[in-house]
């Protein structure tokens, strides 16, 4: 799991106070970029440790 338990609440709390379904979306994408720039580092770590 990337979140905490404090992460998850947070964007838990966000989405009741979306006011609009473009708001909504763009909580959903900040948490769609942030596990892709945590995955694309991962990646990054594991093939430079290999190296």
């Amino acid at each position: 799991m990337w979140a905490g338990s404090a992460t998850i609440s947070t964007v838990m709390f966000l989405e009741t106070q979306t006011a609009s379904w473009a708001h909504l979306g763009m909580l959903l994408a900040c948490v769609v970029l942030v596990d892709l720039a945590s995955y694309i580092h991962l990646v990054l770590e594991a093939s430079g440790a290999s190296g």
